[in-house]
């Protein structure tokens, strides 16, 4: 009795497994291209748009201007990253970055290189 009460618990629990190995257990996984009715062009245009935003911040600014600092955003979180030749560049790039309208975050990957 006790042996067939096992195995019955086995099945049931293995059978609940292949179904969500079929299904893809019912969590969504990475977005592709397409696949949120135009929700992820919606994102990309506004990284792209806060990118531009970031960049014209940085570019205007005498100090940060001529660093080349490379700026990438994904989801409204803004990578800054490149070499300057002090920690008050550095922080000062993070400040632009982090006022243009629509930036969620800021990850400072800039180095100094004194």
């Amino acid at each position: 009795m006790r042996t067939s009460a096992l195995v019955v618990s086995a099945a049931l629990l293995l059978s609940g497994c292949s179904s969500m190995m079929l299904t893809g257990g019912g969590s969504p996984g990475p977005r592709t291209a397409g696949d949120t009715g135009g929700q992820q062009s919606a994102e990309l245009a506004d990284d792209a748009a806060i990118t531009s935003r970031v960049r014209a911040r940085l570019s205007e600014d005498p100090a940060v201007a001529g660093a080349g600092l490379a700026v990438r955003t994904d989801d409204g979180r803004v990578t800054l990253s490149g070499s300057v030749g002090s920690y008050a560049v550095r922080n000062q790039a993070y400040r632009l970055a982090r006022q243009a309208e629509g930036v969620r975050a800021v990850i400072n990957q800039i180095r100094v290189e004194e």
